[in-house]
């Protein structure tokens, strides 16, 4: 019983990483296609950004490709996405909220020029919102490839056993950071 449990909670939170994986990999890509969204500037802020961007779109196919190897039905799949979701939306929503009262207690917007502000960039960012739209209902379609790429198999077959990290682990981290990554996209200590 404790072992279906342990396999119950597995799958879940395969789930979830899937679902906020394809989540941000399709607002990312959007990032990307759109200056509106995420301006082209040699600034360190936006070359962090774009960076961050392309290495969710550079890994979204690791956890639809653990999903297929573990033969996770359409139902967990979906709803599992669903819960992401209106998680996301929540936060983003708060997290825009409590801005927008900040700003308002300081007196530095008020309703009107907040939703004005809303309005242009959506009215700005239309043809990413629906990109952005369509990616994430993409995600409710029936997988048409339901078989791993090889990628997914080798993890699976290689005994990978996944944990939290350790403060022990980051020496190795840092040197594979300096392996995979230039100085300037590498993480640091």
């Amino acid at each position: 019983k404790r072992r279906l449990q342990t396999e119950s909670g597995c799958l879940r939170r395969l789930c979830l990483a899937a679902a906020f994986e394809h989540i941000t990999a399709t607002i990312a890509r959007a990032a990307l296609r759109d200056p509106a969204l995420l301006a082209p500037s040699g600034a360190p802020q936006c070359r962090t950004w774009r960076w961050h961007c392309a290495e969710e779109v550079a890994h979204v196919a690791v956890t639809h490709d653990l999903l297929a190897h573990r033969k996770v039905g359409y139902a967990a799949r979906v709803g599992w996405f669903l819960v992401a979701s209106l998680l996301l939306a929540s936060d983003v929503s708060r997290i825009v909220l409590t801005m927008y009262a900040q700003d308002r207690a300081q007196q530095r917007v008020d309703a009107w020029s907040f939703c004005k502000s809303i309005a242009l960039l959506s009215a700005r960012s239309a043809g990413s919102l629906a990109r952005i739209t369509a990616g994430w209902a993409g995600y409710l379609l029936p997988r048409r490839d339901a078989t791993p790429r090889p990628a997914a198999a080798a993890i699976s077959g290689a005994g990978v056993h996944v944990r939290p990290l350790r403060p022990a682990d980051v020496p190795e981290l840092v040197r594979l950071e300096a392996r995979c990554w230039t100085a300037e996209q590498a993480a640091c200590e």
